[in-house]
């Protein structure tokens, strides 16, 4: 009789090992699977973002690129309706297939960080507003201001600084002003909005 339940235990946990051995196999297939998919995501993402950078007349820094494996976003502030087209050409050489969904805003005054001929310390002093100001966006007391929206770029001209916003949602009557215009050297604020929804 004992041999008989010795028996039993014994082919019960021969059981429960290879059962636990078949769900430890599937978890690290989907570990390994979601690993890859995450990688070739962000390839993706680091590919048009690199094509992008290397034209020189594309303001790439005010461009978001998002891809979440089937459909790519492209969303941003562009200098003009050929620059937008060109961007999502470059796009379309590395996502051949699938939907790209666009969302542009035309600004013609876009610039890249080239320093404006004037003196050295009006230089330091912007980038000095510059670093504050990102500090300040990304401080615990304004991140719930931004839940669905994101900073894609701060500048900062002689102390007056523009945030280029784009928003995934509705952003609500909460005001970014007294985070950022209580900065010392700050003369003017302004922002301007991208909506990627209807």
């Amino acid at each position: 009789m004992l041999l008989r339940i010795l028996m039993i235990a014994a082919i019960v946990f021969s059981i429960d090992q290879a059962s636990l051995y078949a769900e430890g196999t599937q978890v690290l297939e989907k570990v390994v699977s979601s690993a890859r998919s995450e990688a070739a995501r962000l390839t993706v993402i680091g590919s048009i973002r690199a094509k992008i950078m290397d034209r020189k007349d594309i303001k790439s820094r005010y461009i978001r690129v998002r891809f979440d494996g089937k459909t790519l976003q492209l969303a941003g502030f562009v200098q003009s309706t050929n620059i937008a087209a060109d961007v999502e050409q470059i796009a379309r050489t590395v996502v051949q297939t699938g939907t790209i969904e666009t969302y542009w805003k035309i600004e013609k005054t876009l610039k890249e960080h080239e320093p404006y001929k004037t003196h050295v310390e009006e230089q330091a002093a912007d980038f000095a507003i510059w670093a504050k100001v990102k500090a300040s966006l990304a401080s615990p007391d304004v991140r719930p201001l931004l839940k669905n929206t994101d900073v894609q770029a701060v500048d900062v001209d002689h102390g007056n600084v523009i945030v280029y916003l784009i928003a995934a949602a509705p952003t609500g009557e909460a005001s970014l002003d007294p985070h950022i215009q209580d900065i010392s050297g700050v003369k003017s604020l302004s922002y301007r909005v991208l909506k990627t929804f209807q």
